[in-house]
């Protein structure tokens, strides 16, 4: 039996009815459903939530990671989803010193680490990096991006506001 969408409400044989956000699961007498990536084949765009930088001209020089202080966002997810995030800041050294800037969903372990290494003291450079979280539980979800430097005589800042993070539902 294959699952279909339909356009507006249709009555079943079993007297139920359903909506345009729904499909029909089953055979002879099909039941009503949310759509899921099996319906169509794939995965479904479920939301996006973008965050947007908001204190200017932040600062760490701590060798162990910190937590940037925005954009931080949070995403409320159905079971087994994956959420795909998109991050994108400019950043200056203080010294000729690498900055590592990585990922945290709800507070575990560090990932996507990504190193700018300072080869100009002072000027701006421009990073941005991606990360997919797989198989998530139904939850909000807290997703922070965290930075330290190599060195702790260094000072990293984040010029002024120009920092993005998008996150995106995919439910399977």
């Amino acid at each position: 039996a294959r699952n279909f969408v339909v356009p507006g409400t249709i009555t079943l044989a079993a007297g139920g009815t359903g909506t345009a956000t729904q499909v029909a699961h089953g055979g002879a007498t099909p039941t009503w459903g949310p759509v899921t990536g099996s319906d169509i084949g794939g995965l479904i765009l479920a939301q996006i939530v973008r965050g947007e930088g908001t204190t200017a001209g932040t600062t760490t020089s701590g060798t162990s990671y910190g937590d940037l202080a925005d954009p931080v966002g949070s995403i409320t997810t159905v079971a087994n989803s994956t959420i795909e995030v998109e991050f994108s800041g400019t950043f200056e050294l203080s010294a000729l010193d690498d900055l590592t800037l990585a990922f945290s969903l709800d507070g575990a372990a560090e990932v996507c680490e990504r190193v700018l290494s300072g080869t100009v003291i002072n000027t701006k450079h421009d990073v941005s990096m991606t990360h997919t979280f797989s198989a998530v539980s139904m939850a909000t979800h807290t997703i922070k991006v965290r930075w330290k430097v190599g060195v702790g005589t260094t000072t990293a800042t984040a010029s002024g506001v120009k920092r993005s993070m998008v996150y995106k539902e995919w439910m399977h």
